[in-house]
């Protein structure tokens, strides 16, 4: 059965272009006809033969207020346009500056779509970003003791998932392990509605 017009089954906003591209390659690799743009072109009629839109922003280092704002306009846009599920990407080595814009931009994408919850899972495994125990990887090495940990934007004081999202976003973050997430979508449910929270973050502890 085709697609419907005008239904796109994934929309990505990505916090820079190299992010964007390379989600765009994945996808395109993945067999689906994918779309990637350098922000939102609001006069740019999408092909009614697209199943996947991509679209690049400056988020990543910009102030957080114009991050957010210019993300969920991405977000809206793409939502016009009858995109079925959303994807934020953003830097396979997190940002782990204290005021970095993944938290307030993730904050606000759940809350605009009103999610209860959502996976921060920063892996990257062709680029050997792996997340492992709730701590992400880069060859091997903790990401805070891997050359990247001095870098000049975005330095990587700590591996741990949680403290990273806990130190920018509102919400809390719990750290599942893979026996609570290889379950039916039923329990997985029910394990979301024991958190007493409106919103919250799920880390996979994944043992390998």
């Amino acid at each position: 059965m085709e697609k419907p017009k005008n239904r796109i089954l994934l929309g990505c906003v990505a916090d820079d272009f190299t992010g964007a591209s390379d989600a765009a390659s994945f996808l395109r690799n993945a067999g689906l006809r994918t779309l990637l743009m350098n922000e939102i072109q609001k006069d740019f009629p999408v092909p009614e033969q697209t199943d996947a839109v991509v679209i690049a922003l400056k988020s990543r280092t910009e102030a957080t207020d114009v991050a957010v704002h210019s993300t969920l306009e991405a977000i809206k846009w793409l939502e016009n346009q009858g995109t079925e599920k959303f994807y934020f990407k953003y830097c396979s080595t997190f940002d782990s500056t204290k005021k970095g814009n993944i938290g307030p931009v993730a904050d606000a994408i759940m809350e605009y779509l009103g999610e209860t919850c959502t996976i921060l899972c920063p892996a990257l495994p062709v680029n050997s970003r792996i997340v492992r125990s709730g701590k992400l990887y880069v060859n091997g090495v903790p990401l805070d003791q891997s050359p990247m940990k001095n870098h000049p934007l975005t330095p990587m004081w700590d591996s741990r998932i949680k403290a990273l999202i806990e130190t920018q976003s509102k919400y809390h973050a719990y750290e599942w392990d893979t026996t609570d997430l290889n379950t039916s979508a039923e329990l997985l449910r029910k394990k979301c509605l024991e958190i007493p929270e409106d919103h919250f973050y799920i880390v996979p502890r994944l043992y390998m």
